[in-house]
């Protein structure tokens, strides 16, 4: 499962909310990435940064215990809009309702009601940013030098620099590579390992950058445009030795329960929500969950 908590910048004082949550409908993708981005920008920069914006300094003006708080609310409040399964999939209407409550609870805290007011063109504009900048381009570097253990394709070595890290033995390759979709090369990965007889495959630092990188895949032009059918005729083609007709229903059997049109449908047009349930049906495919060992390196 991805790590839901929000990892903030150091020393930055934050906010809550009063607000109660929406249901779980409409989610939609967010990175961990872009929302620290976001936030930093929209509540956590200097008062000037924004011009106008009365709340910026209405927060600076809090008490640094008050702050506090506030720091701790908003970690319990944004890990609740979360959805708990394997993507970062958060309410829309859950993330207005953050913010306008920060609005409400400075507001309350300062006896300025107007500032509620202003809040709804301010929250407006930083859902809109939130959602326009959810795929973002990770820069990273990889924690671990990845091998084969011994020559071993069934053996994989995650070592860090400090000598620690573990090994991923048996299993199927998706698992021991971190790899659920079984991408042959992608722009996230730590290493490119060759297998027998199947040729090469991406390894990756963990499985939510494995995962990432199958969502960025299909979110990306290639197969935006594509149909269920065309997708994985492309994604799993006969020509790899793939049973590419039982991928395809098996697809759209997933899908099926969501979604009435998955002989039309185009990827492009799929919701987020829906994107992940064809995720984890590749990942199930794909034998990610046919997991082995893992052994620790001390």
């Amino acid at each position: 499962m991805t790590q839901k908590t929000l990892v903030l910048l150091s020393g930055i004082l934050v906010f809550g909310t009063t607000a109660a949550f929406a249901n779980n409908s409409g989610r939609i993708f967010i990175h961990p990435d872009v929302v620290e981005d976001v936030m930093q920008d929209y509540f956590f920069a200097a008062p000037d940064h924004r011009s106008g914006n009365g709340l910026i300094s209405a927060i600076w003006e809090l008490d640094l215990y008050t702050k506090k708080q506030l720091f701790l609310h908003l970690q319990q409040e944004w890990n609740e809009c979360i959805a708990s399964d394997a993507d970062n999939l958060v309410s829309v209407q859950c993330v207005i309702n953050l913010c306008q409550g920060t609005f409400d609870y400075v507001a309350t805290e300062l006896t300025r009601a107007h500032l509620a007011q202003q809040g709804v063109d301010f929250c407006r504009s930083f859902v809109r940013d939130l959602i326009s900048a959810k795929t973002p381009i990770i820069s990273k570097s990889c924690p671990y030098q990845i091998s084969k253990q011994n020559g071993s394709q069934m053996r994989i070595q995650f070592l860090a620099a400090d000598g620690t890290g573990f090994v991923r033995s048996g299993g199927y390759l998706a698992w021991r590579f971190n790899n659920p979709g079984n991408l042959r090369r992608s722009p996230y990965q730590c290493a490119n390992l060759d297998t027998n007889p199947s040729g090469p495959f991406a390894v990756f630092d963990s499985y939510e950058t494995g995962r990432y990188a199958l969502r960025t895949l299909l979110r990306g032009e290639t197969y935006s445009p594509l149909t269920i059918e065309q997708t994985f005729y492309k994604y799993a083609p006969p020509s790899d030795n793939n049973n590419t007709v039982a991928y395809v229903n098996n697809v759209k059997a997933s899908l099926r329960t969501h979604r009435l049109d998955v002989e039309t449908l185009k990827i492009g047009e799929l919701s987020d929500s829906d994107l992940s349930v064809i995720m984890d049906a590749i990942e199930d495919i794909e034998g990610w969950n046919r997991a082995g060992r893992v052994e620790q390196i001390n």
